[in-house]
């Protein structure tokens, strides 16, 4: 998408819940996320013990944090359906919850039981383009 830095600036400062509805938009219009990759997806822990899976709706975001111990991380692409189909089960399997849309200037994230993340941007899809895909949860 090649967002400038005034753009970046501006989701950058939405509170959590905007940047959680954000989220949801921007996934389904593009039907595409970023994770950070490195030998394996980059994930940390949270203060209740929770494994969280961090994602971003587009890559620069995904990209500006990747720094500290997740400098030798590489942003990747994954479309809604790998998603949804693949990685969702995977995640639900092993128990870890997803990181919606962290920031690498804070260390709060918007932690979120990713069946529930899968669903609210399915029904989005729904509602405003009137597709969905045939969740298996």
């Amino acid at each position: 998408m090649g967002l400038n830095k005034k753009a970046i600036d501006s989701i950058m400062s939405l509170a959590d819940a905007e940047r959680y509805n954000y989220m949801i938009r921007r996934l389904a219009d593009s039907e595409q996320l970023y994770l950070l990759d490195n030998n394996g997806w980059v994930t940390y822990g949270d203060n209740n013990g929770n494994i969280l899976l961090p994602i971003w709706p587009e890559e620069e975001f995904a990209n500006l944090c990747a720094i500290d111990e997740w400098a030798a991380a590489n942003s990747v692409a994954m479309n809604l359906e790998k998603f949804f189909l693949d990685l969702i089960p995977a995640l639900v399997e092993q128990n870890i919850r997803l990181a919606i849309f962290p920031l690498h200037n804070t260390n709060k994230c918007i932690g979120v039981d990713s069946q529930i993340f899968a669903k609210q941007i399915n029904s989005y899809l729904s509602e405003w383009y009137d597709d969905e895909f045939e969740l298996p949860y």
